[in-house]
C-alpha cells in the first residue's frame, strides 16, 4: 500500500542527490489537488529519478502549499528533505519565489536554491490565441469548428473503446462465433 510505496522511496532517497520539487495546485470538479512530485539525483543508479509523493489538497496561499509540503515529506520518518530547487507554474499562490521564501521558513530548503517556471502554458498560448481567433472559442452549446473538432475526437475515442470491447468479446468466445 502506500506505506510501503513511502518505504521504498525513501530507501531510494538514501543516495540521493540534489532533490527538486515539482508542483502545482489544481481543482478538478470542486476536488482540490496539490501533485508533488520529487526528482533527484541518484548516485547509485547514476540518473535522475523521479517520484510523485501525492496528490493531496492544498490551501491557496503559498504558505498553505509549503505547509502542505512539509506534511508530505514529513511522511519519510528517516530521511530529511532538503530542497535543492523547485518548478512551478507562474499564476496564483504557491508559485516561484513566494513559495521559495515560504519553504525557507519551514527549513525545507537549501542555502543556494533554484527556482524555475513551467513554460508549457506559454508555449500552448503560441498556438492557442491564433486557432481561438480563426476557428472560436470551444465549449458546450457552441457551433464551431473548435467544438467540432473536441466532438469528433469523443466519437473516435467512444468508437475506439467500443471497438476493443467486441475484440475481447469474440477472443473470448471465439469458439461460440464460429
Amino acid at each position: 500500500g502506500t506505506r510501503d510505496s513511502i518505504l521504498l522511496l525513501e530507501k531510494e532517497l538514501e543516495d540521493a542527490d540534489a532533490i527538486f520539487i515539482a508542483c502545482d495546485k489544481g481543482n478538478r470538479k470542486g476536488i482540490a489537488h496539490f501533485p508533488k512530485v520529487l526528482s533527484w539525483w541518484s548516485k547509485k543508479k547514476g540518473c535522475v529519478r523521479s517520484a510523485c509523493i501525492d496528490a493531496d489538497g492544498s490551501g491557496s496561499s503559498s504558505e498553505k502549499c509549503a505547509e502542505a509540503i512539509a506534511l508530505s515529506v514529513n511522511k519519510f520518518r528517516n530521511t530529511t528533505i532538503i530542497f535543492q530547487g523547485q518548478c512551478t507554474d507562474s499564476g496564483g499562490g504557491g508559485v516561484l519565489q513566494s513559495l521559495a521564501d515560504a519553504l525557507k521558513k519551514l527549513n525545507l530548503t537549501a542555502e543556494e536554491y533554484s527556482i524555475a517556471n513551467c513554460t508549457l502554458h506559454a508555449l500552448q498560448l503560441t498556438f492557442a490565441n491564433p486557432v481561438k481567433e480563426v476557428f472560436g472559442e470551444g465549449g458546450l452549446g457552441r457551433r464551431n469548428v473548435m467544438q467540432l473538432i473536441h466532438s469528433c475526437y469523443d466519437l473516435q475515442a467512444c468508437r475506439w473503446w467500443h471497438v476493443n470491447t467486441a475484440a475481447q468479446h469474440l477472443k473470448k468466445h471465439w469458439d461460440a462465433w464460429i
